[in-house]
């Protein structure tokens, strides 16, 4: 336990999730203003493009939400609806790779979504005696605080207390 009261892993799981938001949240935002579409792509991406990232960004406000329920009170079922909403969140990113073209691809968010957890580097995290600074988290690698990386530490064996 560190001095704030909180696990390792639980100020992880915060930190991570607050990183995963903050670069998902802006993935599909257009940096043109004055970009023009012809009619039937401006349609596709109104009415699915735009409404599929706005899904995939309210998931990951929810899990953050559910993370930081899970971290303050850690539970069988604050973990469990934590995982619940990470489900959510991944399927609904899911739906997003195919449009992963235009702003999102200079973005990179495939870069936060898809690569395969580092969990080695994750565990060295952890192992510190210090709480994770969200600066760390941030500028570290995307395979130790995307969706992937939230997934090993939270579906971690063991019980929901060993997690928290």
């Amino acid at each position: 336990m560190t001095r704030d009261g909180t696990t390792g892993r639980a100020t992880w799981l915060r930190v991570a999730i607050a990183a995963a938001v903050a670069t998902m949240t802006v993935a599909g935002c257009s940096d043109d203003p004055a970009d023009t579409r012809n009619p039937a792509v401006e349609n596709v991406v109104a009415r699915v493009i735009v409404p599929t990232y706005e899904r995939a960004a309210a998931t990951t406000m929810a899990l953050a939400a559910s993370a930081d329920t899970f971290c303050a009170r850690p539970t069988a079922a604050s973990v469990s609806n934590t995982r619940a909403t990470w489900r959510s969140a991944r399927r609904a990113w899911a739906a997003v790779e195919p449009y992963a073209l235009g702003p999102a691809a200079s973005r990179h968010s495939e870069s936060v979504v898809s690569p395969p957890a580092d969990t080695d580097r994750i565990a060295a995290l952890l192992a510190r005696p210090e709480p994770v600074a969200p600066e760390t988290l941030r500028s570290s690698a995307s395979s130790v605080r995307g969706l992937a990386a939230i997934e090993a530490v939270l579906f971690a064996p063991g019980s929901p207390a060993s997690i928290a």
